[in-house]
């Protein structure tokens, strides 16, 4: 292969990439089962940076080769190699443990959000590399720009469809030849060693064939951003109603939803997507039709007002509540959202040629979305550390009061920066804070920890924290004084020890002296413990109901007001074995309104959550 592109032998091109998609495979095998091995647990950085690597840098390879020169394309896969690597380090020293702090396993694995975002990252890095190079210049024109992004993703989504399809063609050949009693392929292709490699050959393959088709892949392009540039009317409509309806209705509704920054951040991300379905690469601005070229220009302008919404929406919070590092990702996300709102905006009102600015909107847009994600995925702007610094300032500050504050959060949630500001809280001269930062060191499940005497702690005796509903209702004969064991994880504390829980007796037909008691434990009440009489004399722990986050389902338990109902799906038996039924979506799409409660006294939720 010769310094040149590649692009004129395809067939060459073809075997590299299988090659490619094979040894990703292979790494991938030789990881998984290294996951099982001591060596993974004794040097999880190490493991973690080279999932990482094998999971990024062959696409990498992949997306380049017959479009980059070889010398440009090694840096740069190299280069990538060595960022990503480094990241997976810092990925692992930040939350070393597997979710249970110092009882829990070894973390090896990359996160979520490393993996979500560090894919993102190299998507645009690419996109910014491989055009200057296929046009010898640092920069490049948009079109090349557009060429290379919606190729390659329209590339990426037809490898993932096509591998999809792959396995159930062999999902199907192997239950075709079950059914004969040949149980070889089955069983081939349910190992390891055969799924990895067979995968990311598929998908490489896929890569290949959409790449030497480019005609395909530019007509499809064609017909489905034409597609979506025909909803940019329908979208800039319901935008501009929606904001000329707000100040009629007010905000009050917007805020109680508590997604309307999600909700508002959506709706920018979708008008910037059609917007450039509409204009595409910039060649036939003329052509567009006059409703359509309009529709850009009106939706360019809407994006400002929804990103300052979903601002205000994001700092009422964080002046409330301080900040987390969710909300520190939606500050990142209106960053980039604002700086789109205020290119566009530049873009619609400005003279000459329609919408002609927006292409350098869009890479300066490419290049701080870029710069934010690194910052996330570093030490420089680490969700979990800036959100620790300020909750710690606001509980020093008394700005959040002991009482209301979530230590738990620090414990489970803020990675290493949590549990090392716990340890400093522990030592506070503040007695209150001191007492809850050691009571939530000591935990080893992520429940809520405020006020020391609400903390569940073994030197205070069960059910001191616990309230008996409905107002005047008491416990039934026998629970009080039942020997508890903690049931972890599912068990509520309360009847082991001092967290504070609701009990609730519920009447359900049964015998009177042994009534049902329900245990809401969980402070976003999603779980509720169901307890009964067991044959025996004592009581049980019967299951859990689900839904108790529901708008008034708590409220209404407190004040007794629920009837028994039959299950929306019968249990069933099968193998001697009982299949309980449990219902997937248990809030109604609308509730009744919240009963009255019966007492101010009860439990508030940590005012930093």
């Amino acid at each position: 292969m010769t310094e040149a592109e590649v692009g004129g032998r395809p067939a060459a091109t073809g075997i590299l990439r299988r090659g490619i998609g094979l040894a990703q495979g292979v790494a991938a095998w030789l990881l998984v089962d290294g996951a099982k091995q001591a060596w993974s647990g004794s040097q999880p950085g190490l493991f973690a940076g080279l999932v990482i690597v094998t999971a990024f840098a062959p696409p990498i390879l992949l997306a380049g080769l017959s479009h980059m020169r070889r010398t440009t394309l090694v840096v740069w896969a190299l280069a990538a190699s060595a960022l990503v690597f480094t990241l997976g380090l810092y990925d692992i020293w930040r939350d070393p443990w597997d979710g249970l702090g110092s009882l829990g396993m070894v973390r090896r694995w990359p996160s979520a959000e490393l993996i979500g975002f560090g894919g993102v990252g190299l998507y645009i890095a690419h996109h910014l590399i491989e055009p200057a190079d296929v046009e010898r210049r640092w920069w490049p024109s948009y079109p090349a720009r557009f060429e290379s992004a919606w190729r390659h993703g329209f590339q990426l989504a037809l490898a993932v469809l096509f591998t999809g399809v792959f396995w159930g063609v062999l999902q199907l050949g192997a239950a075709l030849f079950d059914v004969i009693g040949v149980k070889v392929i089955g069983e081939t292709i349910r190992k390891t060693w055969f799924i990895w490699p067979a995968t990311t050959l598929a998908f490489a393959s896929a890569v290949h064939l959409t790449d030497v088709r480019p005609g395909l892949i530019r007509g499809l392009r064609t017909v489905a951003l034409t597609l979506l540039a025909w909803l940019t009317p329908l979208a800039a409509g319901l935008a501009g109603a929606f904001l000329l309806t707000l100040p009629f209705t007010g905000l009050a509704k917007l805020w109680a939803t508590h997604t309307s920054t999600a909700l508002l951040l959506s709706a920018a991300a979708l008008l910037v997507v059609l917007m450039n379905a509409a204009y595409q690469d910039g060649r036939d601005r003329s052509a567009l039709p006059t409703l359509l070229r309009w529709s850009v220009r009106i939706a360019a302008i809407l994006l400002m007002p929804l990103t300052l919404l979903a601002a205000w929406a994001t700092f009422l919070r964080v002046g409330q509540y301080g900040l987390t590092p969710e909300r520190i990702v939606s500050i990142a996300l209106l960053i980039a959202t604002f700086a789109y709102a205020a290119g566009y905006g530049w873009a619609s009102l400005s003279r000459g040629a329609w919408m002609r600015r927006l292409e350098a909107v869009n890479v300066v847009a490419a290049l701080l979305v870029l710069a934010l994600i690194l910052s996330l995925l570093s030490p420089f702007a680490d969700p979990a550390r800036l959100a620790t610094a300020d909750q710690a300032s606001r509980l020093n500050a008394h700005r959040t009061p002991a009482e209301r504050f979530d230590f738990s959060f620090l414990r489970f949630r803020a990675a290493r920066f949590g549990r090392e500001a716990l340890d400093k809280l522990a030592a506070s001269r503040d007695a209150k804070i001191a007492q809850a930062a050691k009571a939530a060191r000591a935990l080893t499940s992520p429940v809520i920890v405020t006020f020391p005497a609400e903390v569940s702690n073994a030197r205070e005796p069960a059910f001191s924290h616990a309230r008996v509903w409905p107002v005047g209702a008491a416990l039934p004969t026998g629970f009080r004084d039942q020997m508890w064991k903690n049931e972890y994880p599912f068990g509520p504390l309360c009847l082991t020890g001092g967290a504070p829980c609701d009990l609730v007796v519920l009447k359900t037909g049964g015998a009177a002296d042994k009534p049902m008691v329900l245990v809401l434990s969980d402070p976003a009440q999603t779980m509720i413990s169901a307890y009964g009489p067991d044959p025996g004399g004592g009581w049980v722990r019967l299951g859990r109901y689900f839904g108790g986050e529901c708008a008034g389902v708590a409220d209404a338990l407190r004040a007794g007001s629920v009837q028994t109902a039959p299950p929306t799906a019968p249990d069933l038996e099968a193998a001697g074995n009982h299949l309980a039924f449990q219902a997937e979506l248990p809030c109604p799409a609308k509730v009744a309104p919240r009963p009255p409660r019966q007492t101010p006294n009860v439990a508030k939720a940590p005012a930093n959550r």
